[in-house]
């Protein structure tokens, strides 16, 4: 179970917020090296299309001690996470905006929101409709691929902090 959130991720020094005993929030600062006794690991799979794309978010992702890549796969339908442990969140890269596209992108979240995974989508350019749809199919997030590595950890972080909360 995740008890805390990451708040602030400057000068390496992370702030989180912390459920006490009375279930009131409270703030302390602890160093990198400490927040990795504060938190258990994350769970990630990377969906995307491409390998390259895939291996950089692995390492630059890979790289805190708070996530744990688990899988990287190409394509939900020709490979199954399932095979390589069950993962918290997925990171789900949109190819293109087609109708078929979008249908079966809505069918892999409702998929792995079944299976318990927090979905964020990645897409290069954001589309309202594209956005309202997949979240509805149950999708936590819709992000910008150019956001930068501290706001996709921190998104990512959050993620599976809400996921925790409704289990």
């Amino acid at each position: 179970m995740f008890r805390v959130t990451l708040i602030s991720t400057k000068y390496d020094i992370r702030y989180y917020r912390e459920l006490n005993d009375s279930h009131t929030l409270s703030g302390r600062l602890v160093n990198w090296k400490e927040s990795s006794l504060v938190m258990e690991k994350v769970q990630l799979l990377i969906i995307d299309e491409h390998e390259a794309v895939r291996n950089a978010l692995a390492t630059r992702l890979s790289s805190t001690p708070t996530i744990e890549v688990v899988a990287t796969i190409h394509n939900l339908n020709q490979e199954h996470p399932d095979d390589n442990g069950s993962a918290d969140v997925a990171l789900y890269g949109l190819k293109s905006s087609s109708d078929a596209d979008l249908d079966a992108t809505i069918a892999v979240v409702e998929n792995l929101t079944c299976r318990g995974t927090a979905v964020i989508i990645l897409t290069s350019y954001a589309d309202d409709i594209e956005r309202e749809l997949l979240l509805k199919s149950g999708a936590y997030r819709y992000l910008l691929k150019t956001i930068n590595s501290n706001q996709l950890i921190a998104e990512i972080l959050e993620v599976a902090n809400e996921m925790s909360r409704r289990t």
